[in-house]
């Protein structure tokens, strides 16, 4: 099969129209992935849902009757292992008995850790 001028013309402008679409794919979609910006409370709530973490540090949650009044405030439910019991922490920003006096930087490296 042998090219005519028309062939290539026809090869050439269809390459350019897909590299030109390949780029401007490529141009919206690192538009549309730039991190939001977000206000440190809203991330947090947004992080506490997705990590599902009332799940274990709400009172009553285990037992299929979490307390909404207590929310992420520890729960009396350990789990016993070969290192003894653990109790889900108040996770409020209680400063005596929950994370009110952690830094982020604390905070992060719990959360990166579990120590």
């Amino acid at each position: 099969m042998s090219w005519t001028g028309k062939t290539t013309l026809v090869a050439v402008l269809g390459a350019g129209m897909l590299c030109a679409l390949a780029i401007s794919c490529t141009v919206q979609k690192s538009e549309e992935s730039k991190p939001v910006a977000m206000d440190p409370v809203e991330h947090g709530r947004y992080l506490v849902n997705l990590g599902g973490c009332n799940d274990c540090h709400t009172p009553g949650a285990l037992y299929g009757a979490p307390d909404s009044t207590r929310l992420l405030s520890g729960s009396e439910l350990g789990w016993h292992g070969p290192w003894g019991v653990s109790y889900p922490r108040n996770l409020t920003p209680d400063a005596e008995t929950g994370l009110g006096n952690w830094t982020e930087d604390q905070i992060v490296q719990t959360l990166r850790t579990g120590k």
